[in-house]
């Protein structure tokens, strides 16, 4: 006696198993070709290096003022801004490796303005190429043009003295004004200022400082 056999299959065949996973495969690698088109990974990343540069330079920019305010002086090193007495940074934010071996600096004869600026040197760890890339975009002369993935290893910043007398008070700078060569990052800080103080008592003083 013959029994026919109706149970439903459950579950695909190994086969079907890799038939799909062959065809998300095909599917990734056009979707990422696609992607990359459009969307440039290493220039993006090179942008959120500067990002984080300019956030840097934002709080350390800030801590001189507060410094000002409260010494009624400029600080005369970069390291005073974290000095136990001063109590405004407890630590210095940590060097940028990505762009530089060297940690932001206090330049007090820089040549231009009040003669300071908090100073940043890309110094070609990675390639010339990259740091001229990374000065572009510091002074958002990049990426111009409707192209995702344009390069602009060519060019080619003004020296310090030209930035500051076009109005810039931050900004990335040759020191011969040819591309790539010896680039810095200057941001202009006061080094004088007209003081006005207030005595609040017991020794303490409030200072208004005009720059």
């Amino acid at each position: 006696m013959s029994h026919s056999y109706n149970a439903k299959r459950k579950g695909i065949s190994l086969v079907e198993m890799m038939i799909t996973i062959i065809l998300f495969a095909a599917l990734a690698t056009i979707a990422l070709k696609y992607i990359k088109n459009f969307f440039d990974t290493g220039l993006t990343s090179q942008k959120a290096r500067i990002a984080a540069l300019m956030e840097q330079g934002t709080q350390l920019s800030g801590a001189y003022d507060v410094f000002m305010a409260q010494e009624g002086h400029a600080p005369i090193l970069l390291s005073d801004l974290n000095d136990s007495n001063v109590s405004i940074f407890t630590k210095l934010p940590p060097i940028m490796t990505e762009l530089s071996t060297k940690y932001w600096e206090l330049n007090t004869t820089t040549g231009i303005g009040t003669g300071r600026a908090l100073q940043f040197t890309l110094d070609g760890n990675t390639s010339a190429d990259d740091d001229n890339v990374y000065c572009a975009i510091f002074n958002h002369e990049f990426n111009k043009s409707i192209e995702f993935n344009v390069t602009n290893i060519t060019y080619t910043p003004g020296t310090a003295a030209t930035m500051y007398n076009s109005g810039f008070r931050s900004f990335c700078f040759s020191e011969t004004g040819a591309v790539g060569d010896r680039l810095r990052i200057y941001i202009v800080k006061p080094y004088r200022a007209c003081q006005f103080s207030l005595s609040l008592g017991r020794g303490r003083k409030f200072f208004l400082l005009f720059t």
